[in-house]
């Protein structure tokens, strides 16, 4: 799981999406949290996450607290003062649910592609030919790095976008007939499929 969850966060073009909205909604949401909702007559009323109740005593019970409000009446007001808040902390609780929901959705519908790919890669020639074709389009390959040694992650998408091109055939008329028939063509069939068009969005 935390490998698909990888390929999203550093593979996909988008992953600026995820990198943004995950943290920033999960520390909003943990802010407004944790946030003081304020007092009444002195009571404090805690927070959403940290809130303050009181009891009764037998003394409240009879003459009420300091307010005159038994304790049931006064956990009811502080908790509407703590109720003010939590629009916005389901909002960004929400926010951040969807948030690593999409990103594991990219990122398998990614690994998915990935697999493919870094499959063929792993024959020498046909990732000789590749990287020829990624240098003639885009310059000199990436120098050699951690992330690029061990993932391939500019590679594998310059790759993929010519087999998700209209015209494939023709870009990849010359590639090795095994990437043809092995990925090229199963990625242009899972085009119309949930993983392919999410992976299209995320790209």
């Amino acid at each position: 799981m935390w490998q698909i969850i990888l390929y999203g966060l550093l593979g996909v073009r988008k992953r600026w999406i995820f990198w943004l909205t995950i943290p920033t909604s999960a520390l909003l949401a943990l802010g407004i949290g944790f946030k003081d909702a304020g007092s009444y007559q002195q009571y404090s009323a805690g927070s959403i996450l940290s809130p303050d109740r009181y009891r009764d005593t037998v003394g409240t019970l009879i003459y009420g607290e300091r307010s005159g409000l038994t304790a049931s009446q006064l956990n009811k007001i502080l908790g509407d003062m703590r109720g003010e808040n939590v629009p916005a902390f389901v909002f960004f609780l929400v926010l951040f649910a969807l948030s690593v929901g999409a990103a594991y959705l990219a990122s398998f519908a990614y690994a998915v592609t990935y697999d493919k790919i870094s499959d063929v890669l792993e024959i020498e020639d046909a990732k000789q030919y590749f990287i020829k074709r990624y240098e003639e389009a885009l310059g000199d390959y990436p120098a050699s790095g951690f992330f690029e040694d061990s993932f391939q992650f500019h590679l594998v998408n310059y790759i993929y976008d010519m087999s998700i091109a209209d015209n494939w055939r023709l870009l990849l008329a010359d590639a090795p007939e095994s990437f043809i028939t092995e990925v090229a063509g199963p990625i242009q069939t899972q085009r119309d499929e949930w993983h392919g068009k999410v992976l299209k969005l995320a790209m």
